[in-house]
């Protein structure tokens, strides 16, 4: 079994954070998973050690309460081979963050009188038209439809281009050209309206559709117009990163906390995904977005738009009744159908960042975490979790599990490799515990046995795995999601068969 080791210098990013007073202190200290075992007494980390156990080099907060910035920090360094320490100042690439960000550019095309939400957009696209076809006959795609993901576009999201390789323009991009882009061509390949697919490639037509309508630049007009009357000075859209941006932005890293060749990928997807910002900044455009909502202050977009915004557009049917779920015009919605208890979030994720941002409307409160790792998910999740326990956020209670004890004899039954076609799942024993290796990650998670066959993750999936028996002998493991549901795929249950290696 392979073990990753983290570079020295990510040690000494740690070193010298100093422990402060106050609530920003307990959410540094208050770090934990969304399962708890019944009985174990202190299950609390710290933001340091998780960094290191996640090789995630940096991680930068921004906690908003009663519509403000309440604190800011910023841990780790700016690389795990470089030890310049990162501050609030710092940028990290906010990826798909950047969404509900150009969705307030174009809302203030439409407050302008220059877009509509519910016109066609090929009425106002001038460089490219979205190609008809059989879809686009039933239903059109409009700026509503793009901005919710609900216009039936391809394009799920993008890679980003390495240091060094050619930079498409966004007509590239919007055709899949292949001697240019790395994609695929955004097509409506769903009639429109009628479903809420994620499409990254939507959010770049609206790229082109201001930059259309403006005559600008969408990096240059989205400067001017949104980053800095929304209070993001230290932001920008603009790719590739030039100077002096450049000397204030985290190095990206990969899972095993190698950093990303060339420092970063760059993304001409701007509007889907390459927002370069600090979460000062981020948390500065949700305190503007919060008071223009409650009235306390008048901004470059109207209450009525900030509303239609936050407003749910499409409700998935899958979601659970109990809950609203669905999609705003650039902000996901989840959590109770009470609308105080309401959060509006989006997550961001490039090659080597992590970015997540939480709003609750009904509470003025917020949340801003921006990682420099693809180990940035579940810290993430952990100091949403210990955040919440310090900020009351609604949804984030721990589930408390037993737990039973095997002895070694019985935990090395469980022990081997397990394949379908698409995971290997290496299991093994250390010091009487069992452990996981998924093929797609690099990091072991703990096993913990909830019955004698049936052990439960608290980490990254949060999975339930079923060891199977055979005349008597463990020979294939069935996984579980969270909510206690086979996982499937296109061929149907899964199931991952024990090899002889």
């Amino acid at each position: 079994m392979k073990l990753y080791i983290v570079p020295l210098i990510l040690f000494f990013c740690f070193a010298g954070c100093g422990i402060f007073d106050g609530k920003h202190a307990k959410v540094e200290h208050g770090l934990r998973h969304n399962i708890l075992i019944a009985g174990e007494k202190d299950q609390h980390m710290s933001i340091s050690e998780r960094m290191q156990h996640h090789k995630v080099p940096a991680v930068s907060i921004a906690v908003i309460s009663k519509d403000q910035i309440e604190w800011a920090k910023g841990y780790g360094c700016i690389s795990s081979d470089n030890p310049k320490k990162i501050t609030t100042n710092t940028l990290f690439q906010a990826a798909s963050i950047s969404k509900p960000v150009t969705a307030l550019g174009a809302l203030l095309l439409i407050q302008q009188g220059k877009l509509s939400l519910d016109d066609d957009v090929n009425k106002y696209l001038k460089s490219w038209k979205i190609p008809d076809n059989k879809f686009t006959k039933k239903e059109k795609v409009t700026l509503r439809r793009l901005l919710s993901h609900t216009a039936g576009t391809s394009v799920h999201g993008f890679d980003g281009y390495p240091s060094g390789k050619t930079i498409p323009s966004v007509i590239e991009i919007l055709d899949g050209k292949k001697s240019r882009a790395n994609s695929d061509p955004v097509r409506v390949t769903k009639t429109p309206g009628t479903e809420l697919r994620y499409s990254g490639g939507g959010i770049t037509i609206v790229q082109l559709l201001i930059e259309d309508v403006t005559g600008e630049r969408f990096d240059a007009w989205m400067k001017s117009n949104i980053l800095v009357p929304f209070g993001m000075n230290a932001s920008t859209f603009s790719q590739p990163l030039t100077q002096p941006y450049t000397n204030l932005a985290a190095h990206g890293h990969d899972f095993k906390g190698k950093p990303v060749n060339g420092k970063w990928h760059t993304y001409p997807e701007m509007a889907a995904a390459g927002l370069w910002t600090t979460p000062t900044d981020l948390a500065n455009f949700l305190v503007t977005i919060l008071r223009i909502l409650h009235g306390k202050q008048t901004g470059p977009v109207g209450q009525e738009l900030i509303k239609e915004a936050l407003k749910s557009q499409f409700h998935d049917p899958k979601d659970n009744a109990k809950k609203e779920g669905g999609v705003g015009l650039g902000f996901f919605l989840s959590g109770s159908k009470d609308k105080m208890f309401l959060s509006r979030w989006h997550g961001g994720k490039n090659e080597g960042f992590v970015a997540k941002i939480d709003l609750w409307p009904g509470l003025k409160k917020g949340l801003v975490i921006m990682t420099n790792g693809d180990g940035g998910d579940e810290l993430i999740n952990e100091i949403i979790n210990s955040a919440a326990d310090v900020y009351d956020y609604p949804g984030r209670e721990p589930k408390i599990k037993n737990t039973i004890r095997l002895d070694s004899s019985m935990l090395a039954k469980f022990t081997g490799v397990y394949r379908d076609g698409e995971h290997t799942f290496t299991v093994n024993m250390r010091d009487n515990k069992l452990f996981v290796l998924d093929s797609y990650f690099p990091s072991e998670i703990q096993l913990y046995p909830e019955k004698e066959d049936f052990f439960f993750m608290r980490e990254k999936y949060m999975l339930s795995l079923q060891f199977m028996r055979s005349k008597g002998v463990i020979d294939s493991i069935i996984p579980f999601s969270k909510n206690g549901k086979r996982l499937r795929n296109d061929k149907g249950d899964i199931v991952l068969k024990k090899t002889k290696e």
